[in-house]
């Protein structure tokens, strides 16, 4: 599977360009509604009516087969049908009439599609129809094919190959959720960077505080070993406890360990990258002096800590002349990186520490890595980190249970070890939820507005661009690019088609807006997507009108199951409808909660007219709520989540 590359003009907001309604040669199945003087007509195509000159008289009520003639100003058709009322348009027999004037061969797939062009009075022209079938040969459901045509027929969208592959994906219905975890499976044996980073990404989407540091253990550990807010005495337990998980040799003291990493050829690649490849060098030549300078000879040391701070600050005063920053004295050097007490072996690591902030700094590619420590990982014996993090996790698992009287571990490791899982849990407060900071931080992550950071006129967009993290979609397009096996192509090109077509069917219609979002969401075990379609209109400057608008939300949990919440705001008026198959249980549990609700939007100068509970009824969906998706089958007890 190839994946869509949309034009920027495609999936960009305020395109000017607009596309005429009917283009000449069309042909479609419209009803007569109404016979008007001078031989025209109000003509329903679908939902839409317009009116239109006919060549020949036509009875109201009926429905033909016509074609759109060649003319300027109002529409004007002709009859190709018999002229008889055709009530069953998608039969065979129109479906076949429709070849013959298409002058397209019959076959089982050519019948289905021009009954379903009939029925649904879209309209096709020979090309199209060619092209839809030639199209239609990569789908694997054909039910899915024709719901990507109708939509971009309904929507007017560029009737374009990448834009039916990506509304293709979405109509499949899989969950966004569930498509990252097969990558992120399919991703386990891959050590590139692109890999490292999309890994990385999809686990801080995917999994919440507690699960990150269970699934992906390593980078925490390794944001410890290079913390300089840290002690000493924790910056040693973490790299104690990287070579007790084998990702770092036990043979191997911490100078050597960093001596080697200053030497890896994809460090030194980052390093002149982001243009501090010379304090790289510098760096060595430092680590190698120390080496000769005996423990405990501060005055030896002295002079290589001097000149290490001088460095340090030289490359961040250099790294925020080139960002077109303020240099102050505020540095990226905390104060207790300089102790009078310092131990030789303290330096390597200030030296590592000072390179890893720099390219984090200064180098786009490093933002790629969500979690700290995720950077040096990728340096680090690649080999290993598999059962490095395997038995991480294990370590992690025992310091929580175990007690520091069992001497399971030596007391700062384990102190290091809780401290890793209690920020974990700490994080863990839906109180403290912010919905619109969640969407924000979710669109980015997955990369709806990766094109228009790269439009931006030349001067902004290229510290628009530098500035903002690497995206999902971002790295999968580096993915599908790599040398990396066809089911990790495919998986990617599929995530790449359901991104694009999120962007594709968030669109302005004139004054209306609508926005389309399927957001994974990481739930205490469970996990799932969150959908939400909202639709409303600009005022005249241009801005969203607050005072209208809908909004329909879809989330599918493990106790609730499935639930649609429809919200109309009309003059700021709220009514709200809550849909679910155990409407009655919902209903009577919030009934406590009603008044609550009612006063916080009034606090927002709105008012809530009604709230009403429902069963939900498929035939009630709004557009595109087929293709939302089932939650993962995770057991999971309890609440699902606090609203």
């Amino acid at each position: 599977m190839k994946p869509a590359f949309i034009s920027m003009k495609t999936i960009l907001p305020n395109t000017p360009e607009q596309k005429p309604l009917f283009k000449s040669g069309q042909i479609f199945l419209g009803k007569v509604n109404k016979i008007f003087p001078n031989q025209t007509a109000e003509v329903q195509i679908g939902s839409q009516k317009i009116i239109a000159s006919l060549d020949v008289p036509l009875k109201a009520g009926s429905s033909y087969l016509l074609q759109v003639q060649p003319g300027q100003g109002m529409v004007h058709l002709k009859l190709i049908d018999t002229g008889t009322s055709n009530s069953a348009g998608g039969s065979n027999g129109s479906a076949e009439q429709l070849l013959k004037l298409l002058s397209s061969p019959a076959s089982r797939e050519s019948i289905d599609l021009a009954g379903f062009m009939l029925k649904n009075q879209l309209p096709v022209t020979k090309d199209s129809f060619e092209q839809v079938l030639s199209w239609m040969k990569t789908a694997e459901n054909e039910g899915e094919a024709f719901t990507a045509i109708k939509t971009m027929h309904t929507s007017g969208l560029p009737f374009v190959k990448d834009v039916f592959q990506a509304l293709l994906a979405h109509s499949k219905g899989e969950p966004i959720h569930r498509v990252l975890s097969e990558l992120l499976k399919q991703l386990e044996g891959s050590h590139t960077e692109t890999s490292l980073k999309t890994r990385s990404l999809i686990i801080s989407m995917m999994y919440t505080a507690k699960e990150r540091l269970m699934k992906d253990p390593l980078p925490p550990i390794i944001a410890s070993w290079m913390d300089p807010r840290l002690s000493e005495d924790d910056n040693k337990a973490a790299f104690s406890i990287l070579q007790k998980t084998g990702l770092i040799s036990a043979d191997k003291s911490e100078p050597e360990v960093i001596g080697d990493l200053f030497m890896k050829p994809r460090l030194q690649a980052q390093a002149e990258s982001a243009g501090i490849l010379p304090f790289l060098k510098e760096a060595q030549n430092m680590l190698t002096q120390a080496k000769a300078v005996n423990a405990g000879n501060q005055e030896a040391l002295k002079p290589l800590l001097d000149r290490f701070i001088s460095l340090v600050n030289s490359a961040f005063d250099a790294g925020a002349a080139a960002n077109g920053e303020e240099i102050t004295a505020d540095h990226a050097i905390p104060v207790n990186w300089v102790n009078a007490d310092m131990e030789t072996g303290g330096l390597p690591r200030k030296l590592l520490q000072a390179v890893q902030n720099l390219l984090e700094k200064n180098e786009p590619l490093a933002k790629g890595f969500p979690d700290k420590g995720a950077l040096l990982l990728s340096l680090l014996n690649a080999d290993s980190a598999e059962g490095a993090a395997e038995k991480a996790a294990n370590l992690l698992m025992k310091a929580m249970k175990g007690n520091p009287a069992d001497n399971i571990f030596p007391k700062n490791e384990l102190l290091l070890l809780r401290s890793l899982a209690e920020n974990a849990l700490s994080e863990i407060d839906s109180s403290q939820f912010s919905a619109p900071r969640f969407l924000k931080d979710a669109a980015k992550l997955l990369g709806l507005n990766h094109e228009h950071f790269i439009v931006q006129p030349e001067e902004t967009g290229r510290q628009s661009f530098r500035d903002h993290p690497l995206s999902l979609k971002s790295l999968l397009l580096q993915l599908v690019t790599e040398d990396h096996p066809k089911d990790v192509k495919d998986t990617a090109a599929l995530l790449i088609n359901k991104i694009t077509a999120q962007q594709i069917l968030s669109q302005e219609n004139g004054p209306l807006q609508n926005v389309y979002m399927q957001l994974p969401v990481a739930l205490p075990g469970f996990q799932t997507d969150v959908s939400i379609q909202w639709s409303g209109r600009k005022k005249e400057d241009g801005s969203i009108d607050p005072d209208y608008c809908r909004i329909l939300f879809y989330l599918d949990l493990q106790q609730l199951k499935e639930t649609v919440i429809d919200m109309k705001v009309q003059n700021r008026v709220i009514k709200i409808t809550v849909m679910n198959e155990q409407h009655r249980e919902i209903e009577q549990l919030s009934g406590a909660f009603i008044s609550l609700l009612k006063e916080k939007i009034e606090n927002l100068n709105y008012q809530l007219s009604a709230i009403k509970f429902s069963a939900w009824s498929k035939s009630e969906q709004g557009p595109g709520i087929n293709s939302f998706g089932q939650g993962a089958k995770i057991p999971y007890k309890g609440l699902d989540m606090r609203v």
